[in-house]
């Protein structure tokens, strides 16, 4: 902690890094926090079943993104992948929430098609969360 205080001290570089370490540990604790509460608002609920509409569709073409990671004190570019991504919007009792769905299910359905969701509502927020489509 030490070494955190001396380089808060140390104007205008040590004060810049330190300050951006700080926000990042911030962002990280905030993200985790975040994560937990999606676990304990969704998980282990019980599964219902309802009549949905699909509302939109979103075809995201195969691409690649880059991140740079730090291999001792060189940035190392990390090309990450990414597969086609085909997604329906489904609106269930005026709530809604996005899944992905094979290429087959997203070519053979259109916008106001009526289809079969399972969903939870959350614990807490009573948001609500799509697991699965399906036929009606």
């Amino acid at each position: 902690m030490n070494f955190l205080i001396d380089m808060l001290n140390d104007w205008p570089v040590g004060t810049i890094i330190g300050i951006v370490c700080i926000a990042v540990i911030f962002i990280i604790i905030g993200l985790i926090f975040w994560g937990l509460y999606i676990a304990v608002d969704s998980w282990f609920m019980p599964r219902k079943h309802r009549a949905g509409r699909i509302v939109n569709k979103l075809f995201t073409p195969a691409h690649t993104t880059i991140i740079y990671t730090m291999a001792g004190k060189t940035m190392v570019p990390q090309p990450i992948f990414h597969h086609d991504d085909w997604s329906i919007t489904v609106e269930v009792g005026g709530q809604q929430d996005s899944i992905s769905v094979s290429e087959e299910f997203y070519e053979s359905h259109s916008i106001n098609d009526t289809v079969m969701a399972e969903y939870v509502e959350g614990r807490f927020s009573k948001k609500f969360y799509i697991k699965s489509v399906g036929l009606i």
